[in-house]
């Protein structure tokens, strides 16, 4: 069985820099380095998932619970693969969980205790679905707002609007979110270096164990 690594937290926290630097400085590593997703797999997951938002309370939980089992059917899949392999991804389950939250509060749809309440219903029977490490990216607001302008691709809807990225922030600083599974938070504010030599000690000591 694999060791799963996620890396979590809002957009613009350094997610997929720090996945690029993991790549680069581990790959001389005693384990085999599997990294998800692939450009086919997100080119498949953008061609296969709902598009828009949900307006009410009936079609936030139907896309809702869509993203909550594809990811947990992706973290199965990709437990299965050989021992000696980490496995390191950007986002799991945990992304759909605090877009539900944030969502919930910006729209005013109650669907968030639903998700929650499915998903623990889940997690009693299903040990394969949490990651063995999840590193969140923890950033403030005004370096969201700093690094957003920076972006080549603006962010579209909700994912630009200051409430909800607050929303977003306050869901992966809450203590739901740092009991789901074994999670470590890593200061994203601080520069790439520190950042992927934080979570290169996580991972190899999680290995060791």
């Amino acid at each position: 069985m694999s060791r799963i690594i996620t890396i979590e937290g809002i957009p613009c926290a350094g997610k997929s820099t720090l996945r690029e630097n993991l790549q680069k400085n581990m790959i001389n590593k005693e384990f085999t380095l599997f990294f998800s997703p692939t450009f086919a797999e997100r080119k498949y997951f953008e061609e296969i998932s709902p598009k828009n938002y949900p307006e009410n309370f009936s079609e936030a939980r139907n896309n809702e619970k869509w993203f909550l089992n594809y990811e947990l059917n992706r973290l199965r899949s990709l437990k299965s693969k050989p021992d000696d392999t980490v496995v390191i991804l950007e986002r799991d389950f945990l992304s759909t969980l605090a877009f539900s939250y944030a969502y919930s509060k910006f729209k005013n749809i109650p669907s968030f205790y639903s998700n929650m309440n499915e998903f623990k219903d889940i997690s009693i029977k299903d040990d394969f679905i949490f990651p063995d490490v999840r590193l969140v990216l923890d950033i403030s607001l005004e370096t969201f707002i700093e690094r957003d302008k920076q972006r080549d691709k603006k962010l579209d809807y909700v994912f630009s609007d200051k409430k909800f990225i607050s929303e977003l922030i306050k869901f992966y600083s809450s203590s739901t979110a740092l009991n789901i599974g074994p999670t470590y938070k890593i200061n994203g504010n601080s520069d790439p270096k520190h950042i992927s030599n934080s979570a290169e000690i996580l991972i190899e000591a999680n290995y060791e164990s």
